[in-house]
């Protein structure tokens, strides 16, 4: 069986990269959700919901993963 030496440019992988909105990434594709309590944890939720000025790094790779980078504040 022979195995296809890893790229070295990661570039070559990437099919899409690019900020979403938090609040619209459940509807956006790739379609992503979490859980509620683990959104509160991230201090990304409260009662009103998600903020709109909140965005995530998105980035989607040939391989099927897809990385999402919220970028949090320390």
């Amino acid at each position: 069986m022979a195995v296809e030496p890893e790229e070295l440019d990661t570039m070559l992988r990437v099919l899409d990269k690019g900020h979403r909105e938090l609040r619209d990434l459940g509807g956006d594709q790739p379609g992503v959700s979490f859980g509620k309590r683990s959104m509160r944890d991230l201090g990304l939720l409260d009662e009103d919901g998600a903020a709109t000025d909140h965005e995530v790094l998105v980035t989607m790779y040939r391989n099927g993963r897809t990385v999402l980078d919220f970028q949090l504040d320390a």
